[in-house]
């Protein structure tokens, strides 16, 4: 059983070089770093540090003006910018940086969330209103198919509408799902997203819009099964009112799945600026460097003398 080590052996660490120190917590970081301070001028201990992981759970640290050893740190929580800069001296902190938490994501998609709230408030009341006359007869409808035409033309729209859902969230998904693969392949080679926490605020997007959509896609199919299904499920009366699966189990699933499609839909406008991002990201970088090499040309030729300047100067000296 190996132990973990001390502050005092990952300071020494630290200033023999050490390649790699493991599984250090957040607190035995801050402490590292006093000991640290205490031996080692300020200007050199500015720390470096990345944030990585889906989670932001890890991450490493390295102080590059004093050696090239690399510190673990490991947490249970999420980690932030915040916590590294109260645990060390103004540290450069990259990766993983950008908040994450269901209230930001309200916050953000709140317009998108707000239209969505109101598709499955419509889509509800519609359907239920559309098959209040439906549960009081199904039962008879069961027993004899053809006697309800109400019934049957009920289920019949219900079955096209599931149908329907269920074949366009399939293509969507298999569509969304290729092009960003693609579209993250391009992104990982980009160092610029991943430094200012573009690049987990990517995936983070993508993970969002793939369980909305698959949420619709659940949706859709329980709702088609139970519209299949050869049973009520359940039967309540409220006030002489009847309600089984007809105008309140199938309405709640196909309105959560049209919610949740809507919601998959606004990402196309999303992911068109999106590819604009990333690819002016690449495009400045390309630029910016291609300026930066013909700045440097010039300046150097610029700074070099003139052989051929020097010559006549010298030959028209030594004629007069």
């Amino acid at each position: 059983m190996t132990t973990k080590p001390s502050t005092q052996e990952i300071a020494r660490a630290v200033l023999e070089g050490k390649s790699y120190v493991n599984a250090i917590e957040l607190s035995t970081l801050a402490e590292t770093n006093k000991i640290l301070a205490a031996q080692i001028d300020t200007t050199r201990l500015k720390a470096f540090v990345i944030i990585f992981g889906p989670e932001a759970k890890s991450a490493v640290v390295t102080y590059p003006l004093i050696s090239k050893t690399r510190l673990q740190i490991v947490s249970n929580e999420r980690l932030d910018s915040d916590q590294f800069d109260i645990a060390l001296h103004s540290p450069d902190v990259i990766g993983n940086i950008l908040p994450s938490f269901w209230k930001s994501r309200v916050v953000e998609e709140w317009k998108t969330l707000t239209f969505a709230l109101v598709i499955l408030v419509v889509t509800l009341f519609s359907l239920a209103v559309f098959s209040n006359d439906a549960p009081a007869r199904y039962a008879a409808y069961l027993s004899d198919p053809d006697s309800e035409q109400i019934v049957h033309g009920v289920i019949r729209f219900y079955e096209v509408v599931g149908q329907s859902l269920l074949t366009v969230m399939t293509l969507f998904l298999t569509v969304f799902a290729l092009f960003t693969i693609s579209q993250n392949a391009d992104m990982a080679k980009d160092p610029n997203l991943y430094v200012h926490g573009l690049f987990h605020k990517f995936m983070r997007d993508d993970r969002y819009i793939t369980l909305a959509t698959a949420i619709s896609l659940l949706a859709s199919a329980l709702g088609l099964l139970l519209t299949a299904a050869p049973d009520e499920i359940f039967r309540l009366s409220i006030r002489g009112h009847v309600l089984n699966k007809v105008n309140t189990l199938i309405p709640v699933l196909y309105s959560i799945s049209a919610a949740t499609f809507f919601i998959s839909l606004t990402s196309l406008s999303y992911y068109s600026q999106r590819v604009i991002k990333a690819y002016e990201s690449n495009l400045m970088k390309s630029l910016l460097d291609q300026r930066e090499e013909l700045a440097e040309a010039y300046k150097q030729q610029a700074e070099q003398p003139s052989e051929k300047t020097g010559g006549n100067g010298h030959n028209g000296a030594a004629t007069n």
